[in-house]
């Protein structure tokens, strides 16, 4: 019985995981074409017209690093980053999901490390303003407490997926 109820929890939690982060993924991909236009649009007014916008450069950043920031919650999710596993290979099954639990450990406290001193930081300079878009540093750093919050939870998601599926599904 204990079993099936966890194995119903395990499951609506993968599904709703799941359609959050192709939400997420769906926002990088528009957060991408809107920082594609916007430096192909800075590109020509300077080579052709000799003029830009002082915001552009800013506002490109921020785009960027939220791009990079709330999408990597759905890369470690799908276990899609980069890993140089030869030598993981060399072990037993055993030892590898042992070990990938312990990497996603790590992971979650990393993320959980970074969302308090994320609100350490913003308490103390969450009403400076950016320096030509004039954002507070409250929304500015957004990106990153979003993708935080993201990353605990595909971190969570990931842990139970390995520990009763050994990384399958």
């Amino acid at each position: 019985m204990i079993a099936y109820v966890m194995e119903a929890l395990i499951s609506k939690g993968r599904l709703l995981m799941k359609k959050i982060l192709a939400g997420v993924e769906l926002v990088a991909v528009f957060l991408l074409l809107v920082l594609s236009g916007i430096v192909f649009l800075q590109v020509i007014l300077r080579n052709f017209f000799e003029t830009g916008f002082v915001w552009n450069e800013e506002f490109s950043r921020f785009l960027l690093l939220s791009i990079v920031l709330i999408a990597a919650p759905v890369v470690f999710y799908r276990n899609d980053h980069v890993r140089f596993d030869m030598l993981a290979m060399r072990f037993s099954e055993r030892f590898r999901k042992i070990q990938s639990l312990l990497s996603v450990l790590v992971v979650i406290a990393f993320y959980s490390v970074y969302i308090i001193s994320h609100f350490l930081l913003m308490k103390n300079s969450g009403n400076v303003l950016s320096p030509s878009l004039n954002l507070p540093n409250t929304i500015f750093f957004s990106a990153g407490l979003i993708g935080a919050i993201l990353g605990v939870g595909a971190g969570i998601a990931r842990f139970l997926r390995i520990l009763f599926y050994g990384g399958r599904q």
